[in-house]
């Protein structure tokens, strides 16, 4: 809810992106962020690379109005390929697993 929130704040459709393509980066970050660090699972430092990709991700489908490759957020990010797919498999590791099916 706090990702739909926030979308729907920032959103500006004279950017001409369709608000689903805006919202999906700004929803899935605040879902991992919030889970996340509810749990204590995420050092000081991967909750602060959380939030950078989750803005990266956000302004650039703004500009691209589609969903972004991991390269260009690296790039954005101004990291490697490598250095983002590490911090990736780290948030990942850290997200927490449902054992209930839905």
């Amino acid at each position: 809810m706090i990702g739909l929130s926030e979308a729907r704040e920032r959103y500006d459709p004279a950017l001409g992106v369709k608000f689903e393509t805006f919202a999906y980066p700004r929803i899935r970050g605040a879902i991992s962020t919030t889970s996340c660090a509810a749990g204590g699972r995420l050092t000081r430092t991967q909750m602060l690379r959380s939030r950078r990709i989750a803005r990266a991700q956000e302004m650039l489908a703004q500009e691209h109005q589609q969903e972004i490759g991991d390269e260009t957020v690296a790039a954005r990010l101004g990291v490697s390929s490598s250095v983002y797919a590490q911090w990736q498999a780290e948030l990942h590791h850290a997200a927490p697993v449902s054992l209930i099916s839905p």
